[in-house]
């Protein structure tokens, strides 16, 4: 039997150093590649988000909005109230956006670093695959239960037709009437639907790509450079697609549970399971999806996060 090669001993203890050292300098530029990206693709297509969040959420809104398509509701807005309430409450989307996706890439680096001694084996697909679906969907409830007020904020001004509610206005009225556990609303079954969003949306992105370096490269270099930009939007257009059509019956139910807390009329729904069974009873499960037109072409959105992630973090020292 020969005896190791001092190189190789070398350029062993070479690559670990340097794994060390990507996973302790990459999160902090994930969550400014992050941040960016997210807060860049969210304002592009905050009008988008809006007819949606409506279109969702009609059965709490005036009559002029119940049973209406996309276009009738984008119509009726701009007729009378302009283009600009468009982004009404875009500030606190915003703020939700660039922290969440700055959070969320934060943390996919910091449980994909965990995971790989859990998993072990670079080349092995199924745990590649494993780790990033796992690291993807830790990264998305870690994330939304540090921002979950800022997106409570976001949907009730969304929601707000010709009134002027301001963020602190929401919170007053949310406390005065249902307590701190009021800008909770709907976490339980958020934190489920964004671990699942979050496993197939950043999860898969993330074992697509590293998967298609490992067949072509044998390795993952300086942020995927042989994948073209047009493949790259592709996978992240298909996986986008995937996760919000799978997971969007949740923030349906999730998005109702907030709009009944801080308002008037009565609470429809004891607790999520509660939602589910009322909205299928009433509505079928049309309910479920309303506004899914709006969602898959505001899916662009969510692509452009994943590819501007990319770019940013390749820019970056």
């Amino acid at each position: 039997m020969s005896a190791p090669s001092p190189n190789n001993d070398r350029a062993d203890n070479e690559a670990q150093n340097n794994k060390r050292s990507q996973y302790k300098t990459s999160p902090l530029h994930a969550a400014v590649s992050g941040a960016f990206a997210g807060g860049l693709a969210r304002t592009i297509v905050a009008p988008i988000e809006r007819i949606k969040l409506l279109m969702q959420l009609q059965s709490s809104l005036p009559q002029e909005y119940m049973n209406k398509n996309s276009w009738q509701i984008a119509s009726n807005i701009y007729l009378t109230q302009g283009v600009r309430v468009f982004w009404k409450g875009n500030w606190a989307n915003l703020w939700n956006q660039a922290g969440i996706s700055g959070l969320n890439f934060f943390f996919m680096d910091y449980y994909k670093a965990v995971s790989n001694w859990y998993f072990p084996g670079n080349h092995n697909t199924s745990n590649v695959i494993l780790s990033s679906l796992l690291s993807g969907g830790l990264a998305g409830g870690t994330a939304t239960t540090v921002l979950y007020p800022i997106q409570f904020i976001r949907t009730k001004m969304a929601a707000d037709l010709g009134t002027t509610n301001q963020p602190w206005t929401i919170i007053r009225n949310t406390i005065q009437s249902d307590g701190i556990r009021g800008i909770y609303q709907g976490y339980g079954i958020s934190i489920v639907g964004v671990f699942v969003y979050r496993s197939l949306h950043l999860g898969g992105y993330d074992a697509i790509k590293t998967v298609y370096l490992d067949k072509d490269n044998g390795k993952e270099d300086d942020g995927a450079a042989p994948i073209s930009w047009m493949y790259r939007f592709m996978v992240a257009q298909f996986v986008s697609l995937v996760a919000g059509t799978i997971c969007y019956p949740i923030d349906s139910v999730r998005r109702r549970l907030m709009m009944q807390v801080g308002g008037e009329r009565p609470k429809l729904f004891r607790n999520a399971w509660h939602a589910f069974q009322i909205i299928f009873v009433k509505e079928g499960i049309r309910g479920f999806y309303l506004g899914l037109g709006p969602n898959l072409v505001r899916s662009i959105g969510n692509a452009l996060v994943l590819v501007t992630y990319d770019a940013v973090k390749n820019i970056l020292p």
